[in-house]
């Protein structure tokens, strides 16, 4: 299945359309595409973050605080264990936590057979 294209990548697609072509418009059309993009730009700065989001973050120190003093790898559900904070937590909701935290580089997944254990990196 193909990627479907975001708005700043077809803008700049046009753009470059746009500059290999002569026009008596070409200054405005380009002018156009670059305020175009810089408003998805300024769009894209200011989100705020969401209250899950900030949740999220302190849940995310808590399961580092975990790694931080386990001798071993952990699996979710002795991450779970570890901390009253994150015991009424699911099973899914700390593995997509660890999820986002092994994407982002803090944390390293090591696959043991059919269970994976996760380490501080």
């Amino acid at each position: 299945m193909e990627k479907k294209l975001t708005k700043r990548q077809l803008f700049a697609m046009v753009e470059q359309v746009v500059e290999s072509v002569e026009s008596e418009n070409k200054t405005l059309m380009l002018e156009f595409l670059s305020h175009e993009m810089e408003l998805l730009e300024k769009k894209a700065t200011s989100k705020k973050e969401t209250e899950t989001q900030k949740q999220n973050a302190v849940l995310k120190e808590v399961v580092s605080e975990v790694l931080l003093v386990a001798d071993k790898g952990l699996t979710v559900t002795e991450v779970i264990k570890a901390d009253a904070r994150l015991a009424d937590l699911s099973n899914q909701k700390v593995t997509h936590l660890l999820k986002q935290m092994v994407e982002s580089g803090l944390v390293k997944r090591i696959e043991e057979g059919k269970k994976a254990t996760f380490v501080l990196k």
